[in-house]
Protein backbone atom coordinates (compact mmCIF):
# COMPACT_ATOMS: atom_id res chain seq x y z
CA UNK A 1 0.00 0.00 0.00
CA UNK A 2 1.31 3.42 -1.14
CA UNK A 3 1.32 6.74 1.24
CA UNK A 4 -1.38 8.08 -0.49
CA UNK A 5 -3.55 4.80 0.35
CA UNK A 6 -2.36 4.90 3.83
CA UNK A 7 -3.20 8.70 4.65
CA UNK A 8 -6.83 7.98 3.45
CA UNK A 9 -7.16 4.98 5.53
CA UNK A 10 -5.52 7.40 8.19
CA UNK A 11 -7.83 9.89 7.35
CA UNK A 12 -11.02 7.83 9.41
CA UNK A 13 -11.39 5.31 12.14
CA UNK A 14 -10.81 4.60 15.63
CA UNK A 15 -7.82 2.70 16.91
CA UNK A 16 -9.43 1.80 21.22
CA UNK A 17 -6.22 0.06 23.37
CA UNK A 18 -7.35 -1.57 26.19
CA UNK A 19 -4.09 -1.82 28.89
CA UNK A 20 -5.27 -5.01 30.04
CA UNK A 21 -2.42 -4.90 33.39
CA UNK A 22 -3.65 -7.46 35.65
CA UNK A 23 -7.57 -7.55 35.43
CA UNK A 24 -9.03 -10.69 34.80
CA UNK A 25 -10.63 -11.68 31.48
CA UNK A 26 -13.78 -11.12 32.62
CA UNK A 27 -13.19 -7.28 33.01
CA UNK A 28 -11.24 -6.75 30.19
CA UNK A 29 -14.23 -8.84 28.32
CA UNK A 30 -16.52 -5.26 30.01
CA UNK A 31 -13.92 -2.75 29.09
CA UNK A 32 -14.17 -4.61 25.06
CA UNK A 33 -18.14 -4.70 25.35
CA UNK A 34 -18.17 -1.15 26.69
CA UNK A 35 -16.04 0.08 23.54
CA UNK A 36 -17.71 -1.80 21.08
CA UNK A 37 -21.26 0.25 21.97
CA UNK A 38 -19.67 3.34 21.12
CA UNK A 39 -20.70 3.50 18.10
CA UNK A 40 -17.99 5.19 16.32
CA UNK A 41 -16.92 4.36 12.61
CA UNK A 42 -14.35 2.38 11.17
CA UNK A 43 -13.98 1.62 15.18
CA UNK A 44 -11.20 -1.48 15.95
CA UNK A 45 -10.18 -2.66 19.49
CA UNK A 46 -6.68 -4.40 20.55
CA UNK A 47 -6.08 -5.78 23.83
CA UNK A 48 -2.14 -6.44 23.75
CA UNK A 49 -1.77 -9.55 25.99
CA UNK A 50 1.18 -11.89 25.17
CA UNK A 51 1.72 -15.45 23.61
CA UNK A 52 1.76 -17.21 27.08
CA UNK A 53 -0.90 -14.97 28.97
CA UNK A 54 -3.68 -17.49 30.03
CA UNK A 55 -6.15 -14.56 29.35
CA UNK A 56 -5.28 -14.44 25.69
CA UNK A 57 -6.48 -17.86 24.78
CA UNK A 58 -9.90 -17.05 26.96
CA UNK A 59 -10.54 -13.91 25.21
CA UNK A 60 -9.69 -14.93 21.83
CA UNK A 61 -12.06 -18.23 21.74
CA UNK A 62 -15.06 -15.24 23.32
CA UNK A 63 -13.73 -12.52 20.93
CA UNK A 64 -13.33 -14.96 17.53
CA UNK A 65 -17.29 -13.77 16.13
CA UNK A 66 -16.16 -9.91 16.47
CA UNK A 67 -13.57 -8.67 13.47
CA UNK A 68 -13.08 -5.62 15.28
CA UNK A 69 -11.27 -6.60 18.61
CA UNK A 70 -7.47 -7.99 18.19
CA UNK A 71 -6.73 -9.98 21.25
CA UNK A 72 -2.50 -10.05 20.54
CA UNK A 73 1.03 -7.73 20.38
CA UNK A 74 0.21 -7.04 16.86
CA UNK A 75 -0.35 -3.59 15.96
CA UNK A 76 -3.41 -1.90 14.00
CA UNK A 77 -3.94 -0.20 11.12
CA UNK A 78 -3.29 3.70 11.17
CA UNK A 79 -6.59 5.65 12.05
CA UNK A 80 -7.40 9.23 12.66
CA UNK A 81 -8.39 8.32 16.43
CA UNK A 82 -5.82 6.50 19.17
CA UNK A 83 -7.43 6.04 21.94
CA UNK A 84 -5.99 4.03 25.10
CA UNK A 85 -7.70 3.42 28.45
CA UNK A 86 -7.62 0.90 31.28
CA UNK A 87 -9.37 -2.78 31.42
CA UNK A 88 -11.06 -1.03 34.35
CA UNK A 89 -12.85 1.80 32.36
CA UNK A 90 -15.79 1.78 31.22
CA UNK A 91 -16.98 4.43 28.70
CA UNK A 92 -20.65 5.21 27.98
CA UNK A 93 -22.02 4.83 24.45
CA UNK A 94 -21.96 8.61 24.24
CA UNK A 95 -18.42 9.01 26.01
CA UNK A 96 -15.89 8.10 22.81
CA UNK A 97 -18.08 9.99 20.64
CA UNK A 98 -18.19 13.64 22.91
CA UNK A 99 -14.37 12.91 23.39
CA UNK A 100 -13.82 12.74 19.80
CA UNK A 101 -15.92 15.76 19.27
CA UNK A 102 -14.17 17.66 21.63
CA UNK A 103 -10.46 16.70 19.90
CA UNK A 104 -12.44 17.95 16.68
CA UNK A 105 -14.21 20.85 17.57
CA UNK A 106 -11.02 22.68 19.59
CA UNK A 107 -8.52 21.57 17.06
CA UNK A 108 -6.52 19.46 20.02
CA UNK A 109 -3.82 16.99 19.74
CA UNK A 110 -4.66 14.86 23.02
CA UNK A 111 -7.50 14.29 25.51
CA UNK A 112 -7.07 12.77 28.83
CA UNK A 113 -9.49 11.92 31.17
CA UNK A 114 -9.34 10.34 34.57
CA UNK A 115 -11.16 7.32 35.00
CA UNK A 116 -12.87 7.46 38.13
CA UNK A 117 -11.56 5.48 41.77
CA UNK A 118 -9.79 4.52 44.15
CA UNK A 119 -6.90 4.90 41.79
CA UNK A 120 -7.80 7.24 39.09
CA UNK A 121 -5.04 10.11 39.28
CA UNK A 122 -2.09 7.26 39.37
CA UNK A 123 -0.47 8.10 35.85
CA UNK A 124 -1.71 6.88 32.54
CA UNK A 125 -2.84 3.23 33.84
CA UNK A 126 -5.77 5.38 35.53
CA UNK A 127 -6.22 7.81 32.25
CA UNK A 128 -8.31 7.33 29.08
CA UNK A 129 -5.69 8.92 26.63
CA UNK A 130 -7.51 10.25 23.02
CA UNK A 131 -4.72 11.36 20.80
CA UNK A 132 -5.24 12.99 16.92
CA UNK A 133 -3.31 14.91 15.02
CA UNK A 134 -3.43 18.66 15.81
CA UNK A 135 -2.02 20.92 18.93
CA UNK A 136 -2.57 21.48 22.31
CA UNK A 137 -3.61 18.93 25.05
CA UNK A 138 -6.49 19.30 27.49
CA UNK A 139 -8.00 17.30 30.63
CA UNK A 140 -11.42 16.77 31.11
CA UNK A 141 -13.80 15.38 34.23
CA UNK A 142 -15.18 11.88 33.95
CA UNK A 143 -18.54 13.42 34.56
CA UNK A 144 -18.48 15.85 31.17
CA UNK A 145 -18.09 12.98 28.85
CA UNK A 146 -20.06 10.02 31.23
CA UNK A 147 -17.17 7.59 31.85
CA UNK A 148 -17.19 5.06 34.52
CA UNK A 149 -15.27 2.43 35.59
CA UNK A 150 -15.47 -1.01 37.20
CA UNK A 151 -15.81 1.04 40.95
CA UNK A 152 -18.44 3.21 39.97
CA UNK A 153 -21.72 3.32 41.97
CA UNK A 154 -25.10 5.24 41.21
CA UNK A 155 -26.43 6.35 38.38
CA UNK A 156 -25.29 7.21 34.89
CA UNK A 157 -23.84 10.44 34.37
CA UNK A 158 -26.04 13.36 32.78
CA UNK A 159 -27.12 12.47 29.05
CA UNK A 160 -25.28 14.38 25.89
CA UNK A 161 -26.92 17.79 25.02
CA UNK A 162 -29.89 18.31 22.71
CA UNK A 163 -30.90 14.57 23.55
CA UNK A 164 -34.59 14.34 24.40
CA UNK A 165 -33.08 12.63 27.53
CA UNK A 166 -31.28 15.72 28.37
CA UNK A 167 -34.09 17.99 27.99
CA UNK A 168 -36.43 15.69 30.17
CA UNK A 169 -33.50 15.79 32.75
CA UNK A 170 -33.51 19.74 32.83
CA UNK A 171 -37.33 20.01 33.03
CA UNK A 172 -36.98 17.55 36.24
CA UNK A 173 -34.33 19.40 37.26
CA UNK A 174 -35.99 23.11 37.35
CA UNK A 175 -39.29 21.38 38.84
CA UNK A 176 -37.49 19.58 41.60
CA UNK A 177 -35.53 23.85 41.78
CA UNK A 178 -39.21 25.10 42.10
CA UNK A 179 -40.70 22.71 44.65
CA UNK A 180 -37.91 23.54 46.96
CA UNK A 181 -38.32 27.01 46.50
CA UNK A 182 -41.77 26.76 46.75
CA UNK A 183 -41.33 24.35 50.41
CA UNK A 184 -38.97 27.02 51.36
CA UNK A 185 -41.47 30.10 51.13
CA UNK A 186 -43.80 27.56 52.68
CA UNK A 187 -41.75 26.90 56.08
CA UNK A 188 -40.66 30.95 55.89
CA UNK A 189 -44.42 31.88 55.85
CA UNK A 190 -45.38 29.78 58.76
CA UNK A 191 -41.90 30.79 60.89
CA UNK A 192 -43.08 34.36 60.42
CA UNK A 193 -46.68 33.54 61.39
CA UNK A 194 -45.69 31.97 64.35
CA UNK A 195 -43.56 34.74 65.31
CA UNK A 196 -45.86 37.42 64.66
CA UNK A 197 -48.55 35.30 66.99
CA UNK A 198 -45.47 35.04 69.87
CA UNK A 199 -44.97 39.30 69.55
CA UNK A 200 -48.77 39.56 70.02
CA UNK A 201 -48.66 37.31 72.96
CA UNK A 202 -45.74 38.65 74.70
CA UNK A 203 -47.34 41.98 74.07
CA UNK A 204 -50.72 41.04 75.64
CA UNK A 205 -49.05 39.39 79.00
CA UNK A 206 -46.59 42.61 79.53
CA UNK A 207 -50.24 44.78 79.20
CA UNK A 208 -51.73 42.67 81.03
CA UNK A 209 -48.61 42.46 84.12
CA UNK A 210 -48.75 45.95 84.03
CA UNK A 211 -52.82 46.58 84.51
CA UNK A 212 -52.58 44.24 87.47
CA UNK A 213 -49.25 45.83 88.77
CA UNK A 214 -51.29 49.42 88.28
CA UNK A 215 -54.35 48.10 90.03
CA UNK A 216 -51.73 47.44 93.15
CA UNK A 217 -51.73 51.11 94.14
CA UNK A 218 -52.38 54.62 93.19
CA UNK A 219 -48.59 55.55 92.27
CA UNK A 220 -48.18 52.50 90.34
CA UNK A 221 -51.70 53.37 88.43
CA UNK A 222 -50.32 56.90 87.59
CA UNK A 223 -47.15 55.37 86.05
CA UNK A 224 -48.49 52.80 84.47
CA UNK A 225 -51.09 54.95 82.85
CA UNK A 226 -47.98 57.59 82.02
CA UNK A 227 -46.18 54.63 80.28
CA UNK A 228 -49.27 53.93 78.05
CA UNK A 229 -49.52 57.35 77.00
CA UNK A 230 -46.20 57.59 76.24
CA UNK A 231 -46.25 54.63 74.22
CA UNK A 232 -49.01 55.72 72.59
CA UNK A 233 -47.36 59.31 71.84
CA UNK A 234 -44.11 57.45 70.69
CA UNK A 235 -46.32 55.47 67.82
CA UNK A 236 -48.29 58.65 66.74
CA UNK A 237 -45.59 59.98 64.06
CA UNK A 238 -45.37 56.22 62.55
CA UNK A 239 -49.36 56.59 62.25
CA UNK A 240 -49.09 59.78 60.49
CA UNK A 241 -46.45 58.58 58.07
CA UNK A 242 -48.09 55.84 57.40
CA UNK A 243 -51.44 57.23 56.56
CA UNK A 244 -49.62 60.31 54.49
CA UNK A 245 -48.03 57.62 52.79
CA UNK A 246 -51.41 55.92 51.88
CA UNK A 247 -53.26 59.33 50.84
CA UNK A 248 -50.66 59.83 48.45
CA UNK A 249 -51.11 56.36 47.02
CA UNK A 250 -54.72 57.14 46.77
CA UNK A 251 -54.06 60.60 45.15
CA UNK A 252 -51.52 58.65 42.97
CA UNK A 253 -54.14 56.18 41.80
CA UNK A 254 -57.05 58.18 41.54
CA UNK A 255 -55.15 61.03 38.78
CA UNK A 256 -53.72 58.37 36.81
CA UNK A 257 -57.29 56.58 36.82
CA UNK A 258 -58.45 60.12 35.99
CA UNK A 259 -56.01 60.41 33.09
CA UNK A 260 -56.60 57.38 31.64
CA UNK A 261 -60.43 58.07 31.85
CA UNK A 262 -59.83 61.64 29.95
CA UNK A 263 -57.41 60.16 27.21
CA UNK A 264 -59.83 57.18 26.44
CA UNK A 265 -62.70 60.00 26.15
CA UNK A 266 -60.81 61.94 23.62
CA UNK A 267 -60.18 58.74 21.46
CA UNK A 268 -63.62 57.51 21.58
CA UNK A 269 -64.52 61.44 20.46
Amino acid sequence: MDSADANSSASEGANVTIVPGRSPASEILGAIDSVLRSGLPGLSVRVPLTQGDSRREALAALCEAEPRVMIGEARLGPALLEIEMPARARPAPRTLGAIAAVLRDKGLAAVEVAVPGRYGALGARGRLRATVSGSGKRTLRAAEVGLRSTSSRGALGPPAKGDLAAERAEHLRHRARSATMRARMDSNAHRLSRERLQTRHERARLRLAERRLGESGAGEWLRWRSRNVARRAAGLPGAVRSASSSARAFARRARRYAVDRRRSRKLQA
